[in-house]
């Protein structure tokens, strides 16, 4: 079975601990929850669809690893972007109008787009795996 092995499973246990070391400016401190709400709550479908995946071995391993770098992405920007007070241009809402100099802005937009491409290639790869063709997973029993 392809899936994370135990340390793997505890680096996502690592922004949650170094979110907290970093200070904030006020507006941007309540929008870092709702985010990594969400990420965690993707993880926890990803878990539980996993075993229902029908792809080979190395389309698993892209779309676990799609979703990791993407949930990584997703802390690192927000956190990036609360950080240095900034965002106005990619996050509007978010930003409160806090508008950062134009490097932080393009490195902000830039983590954005490799995080949208990253968790549609995720998304993409186990929604085809959830079609049920394809080889049965080792271990996996079949409904008929």
């Amino acid at each position: 079975m392809v899936g994370p092995s135990p340390s793997i499973r505890s680096l996502n246990r690592i922004p949650g601990l170094a979110s907290g070391a970093v200070p904030c400016p006020p507006p941007h401190g309540p929008f870092q929850s709702p985010a990594r709400r969400d990420e965690r709550d993707v993880l926890v479908v990803l878990g539980l669809v996993w075993p229902q995946l029908r792809l080979h071995a190395l389309l698993l391993r892209a779309a676990y690893w799609l979703a990791l770098v993407g949930t990584y992405l997703n802390w690192a920007v927000t956190l990036a972007a609360a950080a240095w007070g900034a965002g106005d241009t990619t996050m509007p809402l978010a930003a409160g109008g806090h508008l950062g100099t134009p490097d932080q802005e393009l490195t902000l937009l830039v983590g954005l787009r490799a995080l949208n491409v990253a968790m549609f290639a995720s998304c993409f790869l186990v929604l085809w795996g959830l079609r049920g063709e394809g080889p049965p997973r080792p271990g996996s029993r079949s409904p008929c």
